[in-house]
């Protein structure tokens, strides 16, 4: 998918500047600024889980993705350690990305 760092920074962000904004049909420039920086099919997928009231971003803690609460299999853990790179859970259709704990080394 992409790099986790900054897309999963970008991510949370945005999802933070529009949870804390009610005005949905004039977005701040701070959120216009962020969403260009998120490619097409991603910010498509961010706004469908908004849409629908689900959290659009989650932690994985302990192999467990922090939105649905389900365990993430170790395979999917291991291929996201190996690409670096923010993911979708199986379970709830989140966006993921792994704790810093969950990086071998790391702790």
């Amino acid at each position: 998918m992409n790099s986790t760092p900054a897309l999963a920074t970008d991510l949370q962000e945005l999802h933070l500047q529009m949870s804390n904004t009610t005005e949905e049909l004039a977005p701040s420039p701070r959120v216009e600024t962020i969403r260009k920086r998120i490619p097409k099919p991603v910010l498509d997928h961010f706004d469908r889980m908004r849409l629908r009231g689900r959290k659009p971003i989650a932690v994985v803690r302990h192999a467990v993705c922090t939105a649905c609460h389900l365990q993430i299999p170790k395979s999917h853990i291991l291929q996201m350690r190996r690409s670096g790179e923010i993911d979708v859970c199986d379970n709830c259709g989140t966006f993921i990305y792994l704790e810093k704990a969950e990086y071998p080394g790391s702790e």
